[in-house]
């Protein structure tokens, strides 16, 4: 090769070897960062799925004999918020999960 191109023709192919090298090392950093960052997207949104599934399992419903209100009631434990309470149509409750409160 050295006789047939000189010695600056090996120069300048081991040039645009290392160049194209250079450029698909390059490609696959930007592809590599951008799986990462759709791994993560997609890791943040299998949480708050998972989050929303725990809250829905944890509410629990109530109706107050003394007015006929039903309400929903969410725990206290999620992210040191206080429970939360909201009052809701009775009848959109299924009946086997209405919980009449306990009573002093």
């Amino acid at each position: 090769m050295r006789e047939k191109y000189g010695f600056s023709g090996v120069i300048i192919l081991v040039t645009i070897f290392l160049f194209a090298v250079f450029l698909i090392g390059r490609g696959g950093d930007r592809t590599w960062k951008e799986g990462w960052e759709a791994a993560g997207k997609v890791a943040k949104y299998q949480a708050q799925e998972e989050r929303a599934h725990i809250a829905l399992a944890q509410i629990a419903y109530i109706k107050d004999q003394r007015t006929g209100l039903c309400f929903a009631i969410t725990p206290s434990w999620w992210d040191n918020r206080p429970a939360t309470l909201a009052t809701i149509p009775c009848e959109k409750v299924p009946s086997n999960l209405l919980n009449a409160p306990r009573t002093q």
